[in-house]
């Protein structure tokens, strides 16, 4: 899943929840800046 960086600020609680099953790459002005990956 990719996620803007305000979006993944507004709703971190969702994303959380949501890496436990998937990772989710986080963009900043469409260029990937990080990875969220559940354990």
């Amino acid at each position: 899943m990719i996620v803007n960086s305000t979006e993944l600020q507004n709703n971190f609680g969702k994303y959380l929840i949501l890496a436990a099953r998937e990772d989710i790459t986080v963009t900043r002005n469409g260029i990937p800046i990080a990875k969220l990956i559940g354990l």
